[in-house]
């Protein structure tokens, strides 16, 4: 079982290197960001398909600019780009941030300001209105396709670019929240339609992977038909976990402290993954895909690849590979260590 990192920026895919591991590029951070948060905020909430499009535009050399920076340091590794994953409203100003800009707009009689941002303040509140946690993920592509294009042109074009330079990269694209076969082959078509424009325009190709992330019950049980359109499938175990269970992280605390008190659970499922539920889904999965689609690689992704006896658990069901934080790599890779045939 081979061990990956998440890494967020140059820094990061500097220290994977340095510790000898391949790496998963989370592409939010750099979308997030304070200097292109407005941009990607035009691209989900303009009104006009020319607002979309020069956002887009403006954006795109920025970020194959940044994944070209974070590539770099891992030549000839394997690269993995997770594509955008948090909830829309991420994307978008607080109400308080509006608010706020509002009352100094109007202490200031900035009346364009004014109009703007009380422009800003129906459309945000229109956004809100028709989205919720749950439009993540893969949804993102699929609703606003913009941002697909945006994230597969820059990964190819960052690709493309140190290729030319002379540096080899195994990319694989991997699309988080995957729960149908419908999704998948959606994506799997845009996502080869824009590489086709991407390499037409360049004059040459690059090869490149398919991967989807496992992360409801749902997704689970029809682990078999997505694998199909896809060459890598992951588990994201801490949504994986969630969605199972009907918990949230985020308030989990309020319950899971009584419930290991009680004996009601003997672990807490988001540090030690729960074999009987959790596990006896990805179980089931893995064989089958294993099965119907022996050639597809697959992996766990999430806070249980740094728990001893969940990496056991992993390595009996097969996996071929786990992926954790940087900052717990050292752990994971002791855990590893005392796993037969473990690659670390």
């Amino acid at each position: 079982m081979l061990l990956k990192a998440y890494v967020d920026s140059h820094k990061e895919a500097c220290s994977a290197r340095q510790l000898g591991v391949p790496a998963i590029y989370r592409a939010e951070p750099t979308l997030l960001a304070p200097d292109r948060i407005s941009l990607i905020r035009s691209i989900v909430m303009a009104e006009e398909e020319g607002a979309r499009d020069r956002a887009v535009n403006e954006l795109l050399p920025l970020l194959t600019s940044d994944l070209k920076t974070v590539f770099g340091p891992m030549s000839k590794d394997s690269i993995t780009v997770r594509l955008l994953d948090p909830p829309l409203d991420r994307f978008l100003p607080t109400p308080q941030q509006i608010a706020a800009d509002y009352a100094e707009a109007r202490s200031n009689e900035n009346y364009d300001d004014l109009f703007t941002l009380s422009d800003l303040r129906h459309r945000v509140s229109h956004v809100r209105a028709h989205s919720s946690v749950s439009h993540r993920g893969c949804r993102l592509s699929l609703t606003d396709p913009q941002i697909l294009r945006l994230q597969v042109t820059a990964v190819l074009e960052a690709g493309l670019e140190l290729h030319g330079e002379g540096v080899s990269l195994e990319l694989t694209l991997l699309m988080p929240l995957v729960s149908s076969e419908e999704e998948i082959r959606a994506l799997a078509k845009s996502v080869r339609e824009i590489a086709a424009d991407v390499f037409l325009h360049r004059g040459h190709m690059i090869n490149y992977q398919l991967g989807a992330l496992i992360e409801s019950p749902r997704a689970a049980i029809c682990a078999t038909e997505i694998a199909r359109y896809v060459d890598v499938v992951a588990f994201g175990t801490n949504d994986l976990t969630r969605l199972t269970y009907g918990f949230s992280k985020d308030d989990s605390n309020s319950y899971l402290d009584c419930y290991l008190e009680r004996g009601i659970l003997t672990d807490d499922p988001f540090v030690v993954l729960d074999q009987e539920g959790v596990g006896h889904l990805m179980k089931n999965a893995i064989q089958r895909i294993r099965q119907h689609n022996p050639g597809v690689a697959i992996g766990v992704c999430g806070d249980h690849s740094a728990d001893p006896k969940s990496l056991r658990f992993f390595q009996s069901l097969g996996v071929d590979f786990a992926v954790c934080a940087l900052t717990v790599l050292e752990q994971a890779r002791h855990s590893l260590t005392h796993l037969p045939s473990a690659t670390v």
